[in-house]
């Protein structure tokens, strides 16, 4: 309709005007200050070939308009929902199953909060989490406060429910969770993945992994695609380290007697030269139940820790932290001075903050130690 146009209801009936515009158009856009549902009858018919209707509403209507726009959505809803069940039968199906997955979490959870009886409530709601795993069903545990956290049975949760867990108490934490890393935090890439390393006997001497104590898994264990295991987000990485003596420097170590029936031979000769661990990682489809495997042979280059990257050089500062707040007897000579320095050194671009971050903190545990 023309901007000049002014109907006044005289000559001629703003529906009469609009019903002529009907008959030309495949799609129609109109804004109203005042709607009423009831008066879109007068333009029915010519409403019939419209492919799309598009209305701005001002917010002056009548209860009986209100109630009739509200039942006019919830009808759309249903036929939209057919039409996915019908087109997508397995999206379907597991959003049914993370909605009855939820309402049986939220009861569980209001249970546990009302009464004395944590401990058991706390493993009917693992059993309910590893059933709903099983579906196809996946949950990722976000804890909100200050304070209080029980980071242990987070981990417990999302552990049984192939997800991931994050405890939120800084609007940084709920930026890095929830908008940087969200894709990581909901989006699951890989299950149940298991990392086996192997050292060369012919280059290492001895090793000994840094952390993890709660993530080590029995040899046999590997190869059991029944054994559940950590999973990866989407855009996740897993970083571990170990300290390796190297071979020909001697080192204390914990007596063993020789085995009677396995006698020590000559070292096997085995790998490319300078091979000084093998790396295997299985994991499985995020729909999957078999899993499969990677195998990556790893060199010593022979660089002195100076030359490493700066994740790898900041990566260790972290770990040093954790030892020297656990007065860890394999700390060595590291101090807070030495972390801060390695730290503040190895930040790179740090768009987000997060290296400064763990620094002032740092620096703020050396004013208390």
């Amino acid at each position: 309709m023309p901007t000049h146009d002014i109907i006044d209801n005289r000559e001629q009936t703003l529906a009469d005007h609009v019903r002529c515009i009907l008959k030309t158009a495949d799609a129609a856009r109109f804004a109203v200050g005042y709607f009423f549902v009831s008066g879109l009858d007068a333009v029915a018919a010519e409403l019939e070939g419209i492919r799309e209707l598009r209305l701005l509403i001002g917010n002056t209507t009548s209860r009986e308009t209100l109630e009739q726009l509200a039942e006019g959505y919830r009808r759309l809803e249903l036929v939209a929902d057919a039409a996915e069940a019908q087109a997508y039968p397995r999206r379907a199906e597991m959003r049914e199953m993370a909605e009855r997955a939820g309402e049986s979490l939220r009861g569980a959870i209001e249970l546990m909060d009302q009464t004395d009886e944590g401990e058991r409530l706390l493993k009917t709601l693992v059993r309910l989490i590893e059933e709903k795993a099983r579906s196809g069903v996946f949950l990722s545990v976000l804890g909100f406060g200050i304070g209080n956290i029980k980071d242990s049975t987070l981990e417990k949760l999302a552990d049984k429910g192939n997800g991931n867990y994050a405890y939120i108490d800084t609007i940084n934490e709920a930026r890095k969770v929830l908008v940087e890393e969200l894709g990581a935090t909901l989006v699951t890439v890989a299950k149940d993945v298991k990392i086996q390393v192997e050292f060369n006997p012919a280059e290492a001497n001895a090793y000994r992994l840094i952390g993890y104590e709660n993530r080590i898994l029995r040899h046999e264990d590997f190869n059991n695609d029944a054994k559940d295991a950590g999973d990866m987000g989407a855009g996740h990485r897993v970083t571990a380290l170990f300290e390796v003596v190297p071979r020909g420097v001697d080192v204390s170590l914990p007596p063993v007697d020789s085995l009677k029936y396995q006698p020590g031979g000559p070292l096997a000769q085995s790998g490319l030269p300078g091979e000084l661990l093998n790396v295997k990682v299985r994991y499985k489809e995020p729909a999957g139940d078999v899993s499969q495997s990677i195998e990556i042979p790893v060199l010593d280059r022979n660089l002195r820790f100076d030359a490493a990257t700066d994740d790898f050089q900041f990566a260790a500062a972290v770990a040093s932290f954790g030892m020297i707040l656990r007065d860890s007897p394999h700390k060595g000579d590291s101090t807070l001075d030495s972390v801060i320095r390695i730290a503040e050194s190895r930040k790179g671009s740090d768009k987000n903050g997060y290296r400064s971050e763990f620094v002032g903190l740092v620096r703020k545990m050396r004013t208390i130690l």
